[in-house]
């Protein structure tokens, strides 16, 4: 049995995707919902919040549109 870490960190700046897929694609391959996570690009911290591989699971980002901020909304499997 693999014992997961408690928190992860993922630099985005080496990720092809986005930050609600690649939790998804933990938890498909066991990390628990609980399990913290950071993600940076480079050494900058990029969002503060959500904190869990679970939280963020259940998002997924949506673009900006006439110049608002990038949203992240609730996931709706498809």
């Amino acid at each position: 049995m693999y014992i997961y870490p408690t928190e992860l960190s993922i630099d985005l700046d080496h990720a092809q995707l986005s930050p609600s897929k690649i939790c998804r694609d933990l938890m498909n391959e066991g990390v628990p919902s609980q399990t913290k996570i950071k993600f940076y690009r480079g050494k900058t911290l990029c969002f503060v919040s959500p904190a869990t591989v679970g939280a963020w699971a259940v998002l997924h980002p949506r673009e900006s549109e006439n110049g608002q901020h990038m949203r992240f909304l609730r996931h709706r499997d498809q």
